[in-house]
């Protein structure tokens, strides 16, 4: 990689930095591209970004944005998950590191401040935002049918008692 290049990619990165909800580091020493392929694709899927970058570039990429408290940790072999959704990233992972133990969870910034791992153990063990979506969305129509039930019972009851006396 030429000079060029690199600043164009310092660029890229810091873009990233400045444009991302969270930031997670791990080391893949030791996966195979198949692994790494397979991380990625799982990463695509839910809207998190997966990149390797000499560590050198990313430590210039990084300085200036909420994500500088990660520069210490940017040693050997290093991949950065971006993402905007805390929860996706954390979760995809958590569940690709129980699968590849070669992956090591180090670190992470999230809201200017410095995450470990056990933090991001934590973060992953939270409902997703489409989960949360989900359960507001039951609670806000769980109301409405019960209202329907309730309104709906006299009328049946009154159909029923009619129909009784009818029989008799």
């Amino acid at each position: 990689m030429n000079i060029v290049e690199k600043k164009q990619f310092v660029e890229n990165l810091k873009a990233d930095f400045q444009s991302t909800g969270i930031v997670l580091i791990a080391h893949y020493a030791g996966l195979t591209v198949e692994q790494m392929t397979s991380l990625r694709s799982e990463a695509k899927k839910n809207a998190v970004n997966v990149k390797v970058a000499k560590n050198s570039l990313a430590k210039l990429a990084v300085e200036g944005t909420d994500y500088e408290s990660i520069k210490d940790d940017l040693v050997g072999p290093t991949v950065l998950i971006f993402a905007e959704d805390i929860v996706a990233a954390a979760k995809i992972l958590i569940a690709f590191a129980k699968e590849n133990e070669e992956l090591v969870i180090k670190a992470g910034s999230y809201n200017k401040s410095l995450i470990d791992k056990a933090e991001i153990v934590n973060i992953s063990k939270m409902p997703s935002l489409d989960e949360i979506r989900a359960k507001l969305i039951s609670l806000i129509q769980t109301p409405a049918t019960k209202i329907a039930c309730v309104l709906q019972a006299p009328a049946s009851q009154v159909g029923r008692v009619v129909n009784a006396y009818s029989k008799k």
